[in-house]
């Protein structure tokens, strides 16, 4: 059968229900964008200071800040620093024939390393001793004094002389020293030390042969005894005088020479060739020029500009050998000179021969690409 409505009347509203449960968390959201940094807020004080002080009797450490604020804290012991170095005493000692040289602190010998510490310097039995700003000057006062001190030679830092001879071995006296300076009250003797340059030898028309160069002289010969002006025999000669020492530094410019002697320019046909002489007694000995018995060397560098070996434009060759017979090269050669500067550095032990003592040279600098022993011309 089929429904029906039938009409009803509303009545109110009833009252509401009770809230339901929390439902679930939903998502989290994204995260928002960072907000603006903030000013960096001003620096605090800095510790400029911690230091000790006593108050009542007792440590107190005190902390100064740079802001002028402090902080005590009471309680504190003495701080033990960093060890320093070992300080010991010395015992006085007699040295010599004096009695005592030295009076100082007497007293154990801690250690034997660290700082010597001296609380004063006495001089006895002779011993002057006497301070000057920073330096301490000891000096004998009566005896063993160096008296009667010549003067020297200008340029000279000292040197030996006597009338025994002229070998090393009889040269046995101090003859003097620039600078040296002789108080005759306390008998002492003071050396001031300074910087000194050694002399070299620059060849001149002295050392040419014969003491002249003419113009149509194709060869130009120079004399030389390395024995004198190497050895102990001018050694009381001025380095500045004419029989003074040559140094171990020896210059030939013979190009130079040749022009200021002769007044001619020197050009690829005239200039001159060389040849070296050495004067040396072949009769004298090693030892009497430089001593030792033996057991002594002596050495000279020789530099040379000009008096190439090469033939000149005319044809004209040397015809002669540039070095002295007992000046021994390696391969017993005889090397050539070029048109650079040719450098020998010479040596000698004393070896003798028929022709004198004898001399080894060393080729250090001489021109490129030329055979200085077996040379192409």
């Amino acid at each position: 059968m089929a429904n029906s409505v039938i009409g009803y009347n509303l009545g109110n509203v009833g009252p509401t229900g009770d809230t339901g449960g929390t439902g679930s968390n939903g998502l989290t959201g994204p995260t928002g964008s960072i907000g603006t940094r903030g000013p960096i807020g001003p620096s605090g004080a800095t510790v400029s200071n911690i230091d000790l002080i006593i108050q009542d009797g007792s440590y107190v450490s005190r902390t100064t800040w740079s802001n002028g604020d402090t902080l005590t804290k009471s309680g504190i012991s003495s701080i033990i620093g960093p060890t320093g170095s070992t300080v010991y005493k010395l015992f006085t000692e007699s040295l010599g024939t004096e009695a005592s040289v030295l009076t100082s602190v007497i007293g154990d010998c801690v250690s034997d390393i660290g700082t010597v510490v001296y609380k004063s310097f006495t001089g006895t039995g002779g011993i002057v001793v006497t301070e000057e700003d920073i330096e301490i000057f000891i000096t004998y006062k009566d005896h063993k004094q160096i008296g009667d001190v010549p003067e020297s030679l200008y340029g000279r830092i000292a040197y030996f002389g006597s009338s025994a001879g002229t070998s090393a071995e009889a040269l046995n006296a101090v003859v003097g020293a620039t600078g040296m300076i002789y108080n005759d009250n306390t008998k002492s003797v003071r050396l001031v030390s300074r910087s000194y340059n050694e002399v070299g030898h620059r060849f001149t028309i002295t050392d040419v042969s014969g003491g002249t160069i003419a113009s149509s002289d194709r060869v130009v010969e120079f004399n030389v005894n390395p024995g004198i002006r190497l050895g102990i025999t001018y050694m009381n000669e001025s380095s500045y005088g004419a029989n003074g020492p040559w140094g171990n530094m020896w210059y030939i410019d013979v190009d130079d020479l040749y022009e200021t002697v002769t007044g001619s320019i020197v050009n690829e046909t005239n200039a001159p060739f060389i040849k070296i002489n050495d004067i040396t007694a072949t009769a004298d000995k090693f030892d009497s020029y430089f001593g030792g018995n033996g057991k002594r060397v002596s050495a000279f560098t020789l530099a040379i500009k000009g008096g190439s070996n090469k033939p000149r434009l005319d044809g004209v060759t040397s015809g002669v050998d540039v070095w002295p017979v007992n000046w021994i090269f390696p391969y017993n050669e005889r090397p050539v000179l070029t048109e650079a500067v040719d450098i020998y550095q010479f040596y000698s032990v004393g070896n003798q021969s028929s022709n004198g003592f004898l001399w080894y040279g060393i080729p250090i600098k001489s021109q490129n690409n030329v055979d200085i022993f077996f040379p192409t011309y």
